[in-house]
């Protein structure tokens, strides 16, 4: 017997904000499940940036939607039928099959993620899934972050951002200052988040911001690490990342040793 979905396609290229005539809601009739396949109710799915991208023609680090396709995305749902034998009915499930109610899908086409009733199923998109992980190994791993260090994160009140301060806290920065677009998401930052400081880059020269905010950082014998979702021109488009810096206090630096700059470079990681 078929199955009824309701899904969410593209069926015009907005100009400039979206607007609800370019997309329509309809009801299709997907095949049961084959041998191998799962049906997905979702439960959640992430609306993210990047979808704005995908709904232009033209090159891009993701193929653009095409006209009345349903669009696609970050969900978490319930396997309500499997014919698999490695996801079994009722497990939680994330996939890329958002914008629709009901999925039919590949098992390879799903991750199955723990079921803990202290655990809400949307952390799966959000600190549990992609933006997580892209924080945490942006920190830790492309960024080498190690304990003392200060951190500056540009972007910090996206989903990626926000996590990366809060990574870094919790793992014992030195300091963790953060840039955002408004005074209510600087205010976020600090009173909610627990980021040492954080400013509005739109108040003026951001380096002269962030020595306002973290007066200690440049002059600490630490490691200062930059993680930024604003890209110079020559970063991969859809990138996050970062600038790490070593340089050394002339408190605590032998002046022979001393570097006339910092020694810096750029990391990039996709996601």
């Amino acid at each position: 017997m078929p199955i009824t979905t309701r899904e969410v396609q593209l069926v015009a290229r907005p100009h400039g904000e979206p607007v609800p005539t370019d997309f329509a809601t309809v009801e299709l009739q997907r095949p049961d499940p084959t041998e191998g396949q799962v049906v997905v109710q979702n439960l959640a799915m992430s609306v993210d940036p990047y979808m704005r991208g995908r709904m232009n023609a033209g090159p891009s680090y993701a193929p653009a939607w095409e006209l009345g396709e349903t669009m696609q995305g970050g969900a978490v749902g319930r396997v309500v039928a499997s014919r698999s034998s490695r996801v079994p009915e009722g497990a939680l499930v994330v996939s890329n099959a958002a914008w629709r109610d009901v999925a039919v899908l590949a098992d390879t086409e799903v991750s199955v993620r723990p079921d803990a009733d202290d655990v809400p199923v949307t952390w799966h998109l959000g600190v549990l899934g992609m933006p997580g992980l892209t924080a945490w190994a942006g920190l830790h791993r492309l960024a080498a972050f190690e304990p003392g260090d200060d951190v500056f994160v540009s972007g910090a009140a996206g989903a990626v951002g926000s996590l990366v301060g809060q990574f870094a806290r919790l793992s014992g920065a030195g300091s963790v200052v953060g840039s955002a677009g408004t005074p209510e998401k600087v205010r976020w930052l600090t009173e909610d988040l627990g980021f040492t400081a954080a400013f509005d880059y739109h108040d003026g020269p951001v380096a002269d911001l962030l020595a306002a905010a973290a007066p200690g950082a440049s002059t600490s014998s630490s490691t200062t690490s930059a993680v930024t979702t604003s890209r110079p021109r020559s970063a991969p488009s859809g990138s996050t990342g970062g600038l790490r810096c070593a340089a050394r206090s002339p408190a605590t630096t032998p002046s022979s040793r001393r570097p006339d700059r910092a020694t810096c470079s750029w990391w990039w990681a996709s996601g």
